[in-house]
């Protein structure tokens, strides 16, 4: 990934104790993507390191970090889900995937 990545694209790859992968940024992350085991303490740290217009991307959302969506929509973010042909998992099963936003949003939601 990151030799492909763009410029304007911060990588952060932490296989383990990875909710706390994120350093202080000081909110200037426009996206942030959440996959893996431990979503829910990722969705807490990710929320810090959002710039205001930011939002957050929850991979395989229909069946993990119920407390962290939850947590979410109580902060006054909304959600938008995708499922289907844009959420195929390894699996074979359709999952979803959940965009987590505020008004103002850099997508536009």
């Amino acid at each position: 990934m990151r030799s492909i990545r763009p410029d304007n694209v911060t990588l952060i790859y932490q296989p383990r104790q990875y909710p706390l992968a994120m350093p202080d940024y000081g909110g200037w992350f426009d996206i942030v993507i959440v996959d893996g085991i431990e979503r829910d303490g990722c969705i807490h740290e990710a929320v810090k390191a959002l710039s205001e217009d930011g939002v957050i991307i929850l991979d395989n959302s229909d069946s993990e970090a119920k407390e962290g969506q939850q947590w979410l929509r109580e902060q006054g973010f909304s959600e938008k889900v995708f499922s289907g042909e844009y959420a195929w998992a390894q699996d074979g099963q359709k999952h979803e995937t959940t965009v987590f936003y505020r008004n103002g949003n850099c997508l536009g939601l």
